[in-house]
């Protein structure tokens, strides 16, 4: 499953990135919204992100399981 994860500001988006970075998947980069896409994050991994003023949220169009 793919997340998404928002920022609230550039340093915090600086700051997630660099956290995440070689721990898991980023598939995409929006510096100028804040997001990143990534991939499977752990439990561990999305109270971190949380702690640095990130929100977490599932990519259901990448999810096999998600209905229409």
């Amino acid at each position: 499953m793919r997340y998404k994860v928002k920022a609230p500001d550039l340093p915090a988006y600086r700051d997630i990135l660099a956290f995440l970075d070689g721990r898991v998947p980023i598939f995409v980069v929006s510096e100028t919204r804040h997001l990143l896409s990534t991939g499977d994050l752990s439990e561990d991994c999305r109270r971190e992100i949380a702690a640095r003023g990130g929100k977490v949220k599932p990519e259901a169009q990448y999810d096999l399981e998600a209905t229409r």
